[in-house]
């Protein structure tokens, strides 16, 4: 991860826009996505998709598995 993506994402849970789970979430997704470093751009993409769906897909096995990216 990009020091700027890692300082964006810390930044979040900071303000308390990423709870302990979200961030827990998104770093898992981020870190199997198979993207070196990964840059600020699909940090937020991921984080916002994570905090728009809320609890409404917890325990739901692959719900943050897999990252589209754009080439």
């Amino acid at each position: 991860m990009s020091p700027a993506a890692w300082g964006f994402l810390i930044d979040l849970r900071r303000r308390g826009s990423l709870d302990d789970g979200q961030f827990e979430r998104v770093l898992e997704v981020l870190t199997g996505c198979g993207v070196r470093p990964v840059e600020v751009d699909l940090a937020r993409e991921v984080a916002a998709r994570i905090a728009l769906e809320g609890d409404a897909v917890e325990g739901q096995e692959g719900a943050h598995g897999e990252v589209d990216q754009t080439h």
